[in-house]
């Protein structure tokens, strides 16, 4: 018997596919290893020397320190000082470094000791040290980047040229783009848009807007329509409102309303938000004015979106009074987008977006699908999220609740790591920034805080289980008592609503499989804010016409 030899060509076309492989593996190496700055053995803390492999914190007579991120190419940490202070971190200084305090990029010297030194104010701080790359090793990255890409291509055309591959790599792109594409399409015929994604674009300095004079769906089952499709308009101001009028009508008294979602009411009417319902209500108080109430809600806001919000168009609309609806899932949303905000060094704010974090491709394409995909969008990017957290907690399944930039409902946790005291930094600035832009612009501010479900009763939100809270169990509110004391604070009114969802007779409040409010809650939330404002109407201009 004899064995067919292969051709020479063949297997020299096989070695060189082989040896290109295994070149552009080793060439991409360095690519995905970061550089590393020098002495990178030690973690790296602020002096004193603290044991930072574990989230916790460390106390002295002069300051309190909470490590959050150790790496290679960055230090994280937050540091509560009595008094303002020079410290002295334990990295070896490198020009390469850049620290920034409380997102602000900030000057640091070279100690005697060869670590970084800096100076920080008074209080709570968040201080955060990034390695960048010279000019040279970006270049270097490049070259190497091309260079594997390039090794890739010549390797793919050679393995291509027989024609069992080009049939096998054809039927493989085929099958799976087709596959996909069918995917998404049934995703959308079948069960639409259910955060009305359609209708909101990415944005340079508010992280996202929604999209002026878009109409999209929002698919609920919960909701009034028979169809569990809420019809979304948008305005040519790009907001969920009727058509607004600028410059504001003479004599008109107009409300701006600030909030996320609950603000917005994506899974009710129109007519059935807060927004609307307070007005009807000012309307039948004060028949001899013209009151509008905007609805300026936007899903996945916080009170730094808000203020830019406010700083850059709100303003054009001639607010009377700005309300600031202060939502619980907001201590987790400031934490993230001021960590995507850029900052100049004396503290103005450029803008939130995610081009000023420093995001790998992998981010990019991520984020490029969320917006673009529904299908991945809302499904598949959370079952990758979950083998991803599968993984790195060795195989396990258990959901760490009540972790500080990873629970969006940190919160209400009962407990949280490493302590509920690093929840409220970003807040704080947040407001102060509010009730400076607002005095500055001689405008009325009203903040108002309003518990969830789990602190109402044991019964709103029958899906609660499914994020950590406990049927029948309610819940304490410390968050609101924490929010109203630092208002006062600052001498902003605020209306706390948790005795009137408690004490009241509608119900439900909330939806079953939702944490967002009914049609009830938005009317609950309406009447109570009247009830303020109404008592209150001298101090905020609303007794007399203009």
């Amino acid at each position: 018997m004899i064995i067919p030899m292969a051709k020479p060509k063949k297997i020299l076309r096989m070695h060189a596919i082989r040896l290109l492989l295994f070149t552009s593996f080793l060439l991409f190496i360095p690519v995905l290893i970061p550089s590393l700055p020098p002495n990178t053995k030690g973690l790296g803390s602020p002096q004193p020397a603290i044991a930072v492999k574990a989230v916790r914190t460390e106390r002295n007579d002069n300051f309190i320190i909470t490590p959050f991120e150790i790496a290679p190419t960055s230090r994280r940490f937050r540091l509560d000082t009595k008094k303002s202070a020079g410290i002295e971190i334990d990295v070896p200084f490198s020009p390469q470094w850049q620290v920034l305090v409380d997102r602000r990029p900030t000057m640091f010297t070279q100690s005697k000791s060869g670590f970084i030194q800096l100076s920080v104010p008074k209080g709570q701080t968040e201080i955060e040290l990034l390695w960048q790359l010279s000019t040279v090793q970006k270049c270097i990255k490049i070259v190497i980047c091309l260079a594997s890409i390039s090794l890739l291509t010549t390797t793919l055309i050679l393995w291509l040229q027989n024609q069992n591959h080009r049939r096998v790599a054809a039927l493989i792109t085929a099958s799976t783009v087709i596959s996909l594409l069918l995917a998404e399409l049934a995703t959308r015929i079948f069960i639409g848009d259910p955060f009305a994604t359609a209708c909101v674009r990415p944005d340079k300095i508010l992280h996202h807007a929604l999209i002026p004079n878009k109409t999209c769906s929002y698919s609920f089952l919960e909701n009034s329509s028979p169809t569990g499709k809420i019809t979304i308009k948008i305005n040519k101001l790009g907001l969920r409102d009727n058509e607004i009028q600028v410059p504001k009508p003479k004599g008109t008294y107009r409300i701006l309303m600030l909030g996320d979602s609950s603000t917005a009411g994506l899974n009710v009417e129109l007519e059935e938000t807060s927004t609307k319902q307070l007005e009807a209500l000012l309307h039948t108080h004060y028949e001899e004015r013209n009151i509008e109430v905007i609805n300026a809600g936007v899903s996945s806001y916080s009170p730094l979106l808000e203020y830019l919000y406010l700083r850059e168009q709100g303003f054009k609309l001639e607010p009377d009074l700005v309300i600031l609806n202060f939502d619980p899932t907001d201590v987790a949303d400031l934490a993230n987008h001021y960590h995507q905000a850029k900052i100049e060094a004396d503290g103005t704010i450029i803008g939130v977006n995610e081009i000023y974090g420093n995001k790998s491709i992998l981010k990019k394409i991520h984020h490029l699908l969320v917006n673009r995909s529904i299908l991945y969008g809302h499904y598949l990017q959370f079952t990758l999220i979950r083998a991803a957290n599968w993984f790195n907690k060795g195989g396990t399944s258990q959901t760490y609740y009540g972790q500080f930039e990873g629970d969006l409902l940190v919160a209400l946790r009962e407990k949280v790591q490493p302590s509920e005291d690093i929840l409220w930094l970003w807040p704080k600035k947040s407001l102060k920034l509010m009730s400076a832009l607002t005095r500055e612009h001689h405008i009325p501010l009203i903040l108002t805080i309003y518990p969830f479900p789990p602190q109402v009763n044991g019964k709103e939100w029958q899906a609660r289980e499914a994020q950590g809270f406990k049927l029948g169990k309610v819940y304490p509110t410390r968050n609101l008592e924490t929010i109203e004391s630092i208002a006062k604070q600052m001498e902003i009114p605020v209306v706390n609503m948790l005795d009137a969802f408690r004490t009241t007779s509608l119900s439900p409040l909330f939806f079953a499989t939702d944490y967002h409010f009914t049609p009830n809650g938005h009317r609950l939330f309406a009447e109570e804010l009247f009830r303020y404002l109404s008592t209150h109407e001298a101090e905020i201009g609303l007794a007399t016409s203009k």
